[in-house]
């Protein structure tokens, strides 16, 4: 039998008092009978997150290698992520987040998947399980049964079609695992790339080889209305509000992405062109076609709400929205998001 992957889990947390305890109890229930390893990386926080980390670790009985670190300073999530990363001894990363929750067989979902195609580069697996913190005590639960016992395995590479996966753009799949190779090759990620560095890891990992996206394996349960950054700190109260600030933080997320995706492109390009197999060479060339067309449409999504109402309404149409809803949000950002609101609180 095939030997286990070794896998490190990286959690990285930021002022999340009232979820880093959850978030590590379902770190150190993973199931995992392979080699695992846990580096907690916590960005600073001002409030008690940091301690109650250590708390934990304290208490924790599996005898696994768990590295406790904060960097220098408070420095947001790509840099944060390059501190955390300098204490992997694995070839395999898992990364997950302070508010959030890992199913218990997460890892193991991951390592059959790897056994199964050696050579990928990455790892999706399907659209999580939401949850409030109404619902913590269902989502627990739900995180304490294995969630992949009918997952099944579909390989992307854009070397063979030079086309990124749909599911990428419109959210199916996320909340992936990361060879490290890609990141040894390239380096670090951009300090600026604290909105973007999960599409770092995918864009380079693409170039460098296959990626895999697991079907029926919700791995991770997402928490919502917990002012996650980047939900733009969506608390689900004030709906006029919430709509108003999700709005403004993406024009805002476009805005900061733009500069570390396009260094990240412009690196690519050079290592297509001359490091890249010869044989996959042109398909991924149509792939960075394809992903510095997405970053023209950031520059025009980062001035959006500045924009004249019918080019708001051309970009929304070009979006995929239906007639009426390209209109509507082709209104004042104020109207739309009363109107937003109003449609919300009726369809509940």
């Amino acid at each position: 039998m095939p030997t286990l992957p070794k896998i490190s889990y990286v959690l990285l947390s930021h002022n999340r008092e009232k979820y880093i305890r959850a978030a590590l109890e379902s770190a150190f229930a993973q199931d995992y009978e392979g080699e695992l390893e846990y580096i907690i990386s916590d960005d600073c926080s001002t409030d008690r997150t940091f301690e109650i980390i250590q708390e934990c670790v304290a208490s924790y009985k599996g005898g696994r290698r768990v590295v406790v670190t904060q960097p220098a300073c408070n420095c947001r999530t790509a840099a944060n992520f390059n501190h955390a990363l300098s204490f992997v001894q694995s070839d395999w990363v898992v990364r997950a987040d302070d508010d959030d929750l890992s199913a218990v067989d997460r890892c193991t979902v991951i390592a059959k998947a790897i056994l199964q195609v050696p050579d990928c580069m990455y790892i999706a697996t399907c659209s999580p399980f939401m949850f409030t913190d109404k619902e913590e005590e269902q989502a627990l639960a739900r995180s304490r049964v294995p969630c992949g016992n009918n997952a099944s395995i579909q390989v992307i590479d854009a070397g063979e079609t030079g086309i990124p996966p749909i599911h990428f753009s419109c959210g199916k799949y996320s909340y992936k695992a990361w060879s490290m190779k890609p990141y040894r090759l390239f380096g670090k990620l951009p300090d600026d790339g604290y909105y973007a560095d999960d599409y770092i890891f995918y864009w380079r990992a693409s170039v460098m080889g296959k990626g895999l996206a697991l079907d029926n394996a919700a791995a991770v349960l997402v928490r919502s209305g917990s002012l996650n950054q980047c939900r733009g700190k969506d608390d689900n109260t004030n709906l006029i509000q919430a709509i108003i600030r999700q709005e403004l933080f993406s024009q805002e997320y476009q805005k900061a992405t733009i500069s570390p995706l396009s260094e990240t492109h412009a690196m690519l390009a050079r290592y297509v062109q001359g490091e890249a197999e010869t044989g996959r060479r042109n398909n991924l060339l149509a792939f960075l076609s394809s992903l510095e067309r997405s970053l023209g449409k950031k520059s025009r999504l980062s001035v959006f709400w500045s924009l004249a109402p019918w080019e708001r309404y051309k970009i929304n149409r070009e979006q995929g929205m239906g007639i009426a809803m390209a209109i509507l949000r082709a209104c004042p950002l104020r109207i739309y998001a009363a109107v937003l609101a109003m449609y919300r609180i009726i369809a509940k």
